[in-house]
């Protein structure tokens, strides 16, 4: 599922939920949502860098985003995680070019 701007700040603020930037590591160092976590994998080894992240449970919140609707990185690791077992997992599909528009920091 997807989530809106105002649910991402919700959970960036009380900290309900793991937020993973699904961005490559030079994308991240160049800028990211505070707060957020980069996973810094190979693509084949993203479901593991988060089990890794979240102690092994697999009902952990978490919002994943990547460089906005035409990217499909968040959707890709969402779908793998749902695969692997996940069962909390929600993407910020509208990224960090939506995010920086609306005034997000960076």
């Amino acid at each position: 599922p997807e989530i809106s701007t105002e649910t991402m700040r919700a959970a960036l603020r009380d900290g309900s939920a793991l937020v993973l930037d699904t961005r490559s590591r030079a994308e991240f160092d160049a800028g990211h949502i505070p707060g957020a976590r980069n996973l810094d994998a190979a693509p084949a080894a993203q479901v593991a860098a988060v089990t890794a992240l979240t102690g092994g449970d697999k009902s952990k919140a978490m919002v994943l985003y990547c460089n906005g609707p035409y990217c499909q990185a968040s959707r890709r690791l969402g779908e793998q995680l749902a695969d692997a077992g996940f069962t909390n997992v929600k993407r910020y599909q509208l990224g960090i070019p939506v995010w920086r528009a609306l005034g997000g920091p960076v």
